[in-house]
């Protein structure tokens, strides 16, 4: 069974070194590698255009990320070309706890990116966090898939109008374990499901949440073989609490991810 990771972000220097290493043996892994800067995504897409292996796995996106909107209209003007080129532009959206840049300058980049997607027919990936209602709102009227990448907030309204929408969503390597993500693994409609790691940090940081202190892991031992493992994981996981067969709900999930990359 090949496995999707809708959502990652490769790392840089050695790290993304070792997944090249690790994608040109050639495991049952695709994924959509997310560049948040133009700078980021010219050495992802430009990595990825130079070798015929890498594009067998990898399918590279970018977006302005909430975390860079302070960089303004001319970061946008340099990353523009990037968002055309992958399946979707994103991830793009709003951020609360983590961000320190103001949320008009957050709103003026999501907004600006939003109305490239439509104009250009994308699909958008959606980073959401602490802005749920507003992204709603942005969203309310893109005529194009929306993805919500790891969507976790604890509000059961929010969530059932979410799901209204029709959106996909990426289920990310807490296992709908928290309380922030476990409404979205019992409800979310199959035909709508989707897979991330969010890459091996998000992974660590999921894991190390939720571990005892003395199993934590250590990331420099992790390998980027671990994506794999973290899917694996996380169709096992989903099946058991929607009482699915795994092999059945992979297939319907490699369905959904095939919508938009060709594999």
């Amino acid at each position: 069974m090949t496995f999707f990771d809708m959502h990652m972000h490769t790392g840089s220097g050695e790290a993304f070194r070792e997944l090249i290493t690790w994608l040109h043996t050639d495991p049952p892994y695709r994924a959509v590698p997310s560049a948040t800067s133009s700078r980021e995504a010219k050495v992802l897409f430009d990595t990825v255009e130079s070798d015929p292996r890498l594009q067998q796995h990898l399918f590279p996106a970018a977006g302005l990320h909430p975390w860079n909107a302070g960089l303004g209209e001319p970061e946008l003007r340099r990353i523009e070309s990037y968002l055309l080129k992958g399946p979707w532009i994103g991830e793009i959206g709003l951020d609360r706890p983590w961000c320190d840049v103001p949320l008009e300058k957050q709103l003026t980049v999501f907004r600006t990116q939003l109305e490239l997607g439509a104009r250009h027919c994308r699909p958008v990936l959606i980073h959401s966090k602490g802005y749920e209602e507003q992204v709603l709102y942005e969203l309310r009227d893109y005529p194009h898939p929306v993805i919500i990448h790891w969507y976790s907030c604890q509000d059961p309204e929010l969530l059932e109008r979410f799901i209204a929408q029709r959106f996909y969503f990426t289920l990310g390597p807490d296992n709908g374990d928290v309380a922030d993500t476990e409404a979205l693994w019992r409800t979310v409609p199959l035909d709508r499901v989707l897979l991330e790691t969010d890459g091996l940090e998000a992974i660590r940081w999921a894991e190390d949440t939720q571990a005892e202190e003395e199993t934590q892991y250590d990331l420099e031992k992790r390998s980027a073989s671990h994506l794999l493992i973290s899917l694996e994981e996380r169709l096992t996981r989903f099946a058991e609490k929607r009482q699915l067969d795994p092999a059945a709900a992979g297939r319907i999930i490699a369905a959904n991810s095939k919508r938009f990359i060709n594999s």
